[in-house]
């Protein structure tokens, strides 16, 4: 088999040579055919220069001259070069050959006769080898088997195990969060005792701060303490009968007037902070609303200007004008109030007052036009808030369609004005708009799939035509 493939390799290594000698011999002819040009040329140019009638040669044909002269001594020298190599390439090729004929040939050969020979011993040894290797597997398939079942008894014991050890788990489990709740309960008990115990020690603070309070304020313990005993229990017994008389009298009225004096001035002084936060919340509303509505006027001002000039050039001496509208008022009212007026109640909402005949006085609104009309409104406020704060791309569908010739004209002119700085994407059956688009896009259905489909222009013109048509 390695003989084989050597020889298949030095095949392979004579057809290269050979191709290399085929270009190298056909780049030689062809600068062969080249010199064979030059020398031509020079024996023209040499013929022509000693004739007499040409004279002296002037100098740029002497450097002509010089130029062809060295481009004939490369080309020579490129010529020696190559055939060189092609020597060199034939003397290769024909080592290689000899080779193959005398050495790998007859190793192949020999190769092949000794195949012939020892295949058919092979063949009986391979026999005996495989029957071995087979009883040998099969004893190994034997033992493994018995591994596999030992494996079994031991994964089955060590599954009894964990199911054992799981339901020990799940028991100290229980066990762990009864322990939890009981420890939760006595935390809470803990929790109790300490606020019971808190409370007390606040209770017995009051009533040492009251027992000095009241050894502070006795004025008469020195005359207390010149009486005798008997005296001191006539006494107290004689204070006692007085207290008696005032027995539904609340006792903690003076605590309870001093905790609610200083509630009283708390909530005071947060109302107060209150009055403050609400001043200067309404300040800032009062100022963002007087912001707003400054914005509102200064915005509607500017796409009324717009509007106007936009409603004039698709309705040639078409008046227009914005109007906003205030609290309780819509577009029916529009014609009594004054343009942006100088009422201070806060803007609503805007009214649209248009006039095709272009007489001021006969302003209609929207609710007065037809669908045409309304259309080309439309279409003038879009404009104009485009002017105003321009998109990257708008997308209008049929937008042509309840409009007359006239019209769409104008609309026309006014859309491939604003495409100069934005792009329109339209659909449409009129060829107004056609006349005015740079790509055209046919959107059929095939197959119940819609397909998309660049056509020319006038391929999108006939499609328009054949539309019309139809309708027709």
């Amino acid at each position: 088999a390695a003989s084989a493939e050597a020889a298949r390799e030095a095949d392979a290594q004579v057809l290269r040579h050979r191709e290399a000698m085929m270009r190298h011999s056909e780049r030689k002819d062809e600068l062969e055919k080249i010199l064979g040009e030059c020398d031509a040329h020079i024996e023209a140019l040499e013929a022509e220069i000693c004739s007499p009638s040409l004279g002296i040669p002037s100098a740029h044909e002497r450097e002509q001259m010089q130029q062809i002269s060295r481009e004939h001594d490369a080309l020579q020298k490129e010529l020696e070069g190559l055939n060189e190599q092609c020597h060199s390439l034939q003397r290769t090729f024909k080592g290689r050959e000899r080779h193959l004929e005398h050495s790998l040939r007859s190793r192949l050969n020999d190769l092949e006769s000794m195949l012939i020979r020892t295949s058919q011993a092979d063949h009986a040894e391979e026999l005996a080898q495989r029957r071995k290797a087979l009883t040998r597997q099969e004893s190994e398939h034997a033992e493994l088997s018995t591994a596999v079942e030992t494996s079994r008894n031991e994964v089955a014991e060590i599954e009894s195990v964990v199911v054992s050890k799981k339901t020990e788990h799940d028991q100290l489990l229980s066990k762990d969060q009864a322990a939890k709740a009981e420890l939760a309960q006595y935390s809470s008990q803990i929790d109790d005792m300490a606020e019971k115990v808190n409370k007390l020690l606040q209770k017995k603070s009051e009533a040492d701060e009251k027992l000095r309070s009241l050894a502070v304020v006795s004025s008469d313990m020195s005359s207390y303490k010149e009486m005798t005993p008997t005296d001191l229990m006539e006494e107290l017994a004689r204070t006692n009968r007085e207290l008696s008389k005032f027995d539904r009298v609340n006792k903690k009225a003076i605590d309870q007037f001093a905790t609610f004096k200083d509630q009283l001035e708390e909530l005071e002084s947060k109302r107060a902070e209150l009055d403050q936060s609400r001043e200067a919340v309404l300040d800032f509303i009062a100022k963002v609303d007087e912001q707003k509505e400054a914005t509102l006027l200064r915005t509607l001002e500017q796409v009324n200007k717009h509007f106007g000039e936009t409603f004039a050039a698709l309705v040639p001496g078409g008046i227009s004008q914005l109007r906003k509208l205030r609290a309780q008022e819509d577009d029916r009212d529009v014609a009594s109030r004054g343009r942006c007026g100088s009422s201070r109640a806060p803007t609503e909402g805007v009214g649209i007052e248009v006039s095709f005949a272009g007489q001021s006085t006969s302003l209609r609104t929207m609710a007065q036009l037809s669908g045409g009309q309304k259309t080309l409104v439309a279409l003038a406020l879009i404009f104009s808030i485009q002017r105003l704060e321009p998109a990257p791309f708008y997308l209008f569908d049929e937008i042509d369609a309840a409009l007359d010739i006239q019209h769409r004209i104008a609309i026309a002119k006014l859309i491939e004005q604003s495409a100069r700085d934005a792009q329109m994407i339209i659909t449409t059956f009129r060829p107004e708009i056609i006349s005015v688009a740079h790509r055209f896009y046919h959107v059929r259905q095939r197959n119940r799939v819609s397909q998309i489909e660049s056509v020319p222009r006038h391929e999108a013109e006939r499609i328009i035509e054949q539309q019309t048509h139809n309708e027709n």
